[in-house]
C-alpha cells in the first residue's frame, strides 16, 4: 500500500510529465511540425495521444506475459522500476485538465494574460480530451477481451 508521501510524489510526477507534454505539444506539434496550423495541430495531437495510449497498453501487456515466465530477478525489478512510475495516460489526464482549466479562462476573457495569445493551440487541441478517455475505454475492453480469449 502506498503511503500518503508516496502519493504525493506520484502525483507531483504526474503534473510535472504533464507540463513536459504540455512543452512537447505546444512547442514542438504546434509551433514547429503545424506551424501554428489548427487542423494539422489537432491531427498530430490526436495521433499522439493514440501512440501513447497504445504503447503504454502494450507495454503492459508484454511485461504481464514476461513477468510469469522469468524468474523474480534484477533485470524483472529494473523493468518493474520503469513501467509502474508515473504513467503517461496518468499524465495526459492531468495535462488535459489543465488545458480545460485554461480554455475556460480564454472562453470567459479571451485576452486573459499569457493564456490570450495561445487561444488557438487550446482550441487545437480541445477536444483530444474525448479522444483520450474514448481510446482509453477502447482499448481497455480490447485487452479485457483479449484476455478472456487467452484464458
Amino acid at each position: 500500500m502506498k503511503t500518503h508521501r508516496e502519493r504525493v510524489k506520484y502525483v507531483i510526477a504526474a503534473v510535472i510529465t504533464a507540463f513536459g507534454y504540455f512543452l512537447l505539444s505546444y512547442n514542438v506539434v504546434y509551433l514547429e511540425l503545424a506551424k501554428e496550423n489548427a487542423l494539422v495541430t489537432t491531427i498530430l495531437n490526436l495521433v499522439l495521444i493514440l501512440i501513447i495510449l497504445a504503447e503504454e497498453k502494450l507495454e503492459l501487456y508484454v511485461f504481464r506475459k514476461l513477468e510469469k515466465k522469468t524468474k523474480k530477478g534484477i533485470i524483472n525489478k529494473i523493468v518493474k522500476a520503469l513501467l509502474y512510475n508515473v504513467s503517461f495516460k496518468t499524465s495526459l489526464y492531468c495535462f488535459y485538465i489543465g488545458l480545460l482549466i485554461c480554455y475556460a479562462i480564454i472562453i470567459a476573457d479571451p485576452n486573459f494574460p499569457l493564456l490570450g495569445d495561445m487561444s488557438d493551440y487550446f482550441k487545437s487541441t480541445y477536444y483530444g480530451i474525448l479522444v483520450l478517455i474514448a481510446a482509453d475505454k477502447f482499448l481497455d475492453q480490447v485487452f479485457k477481451d483479449v484476455k478472456i480469449i487467452e484464458e
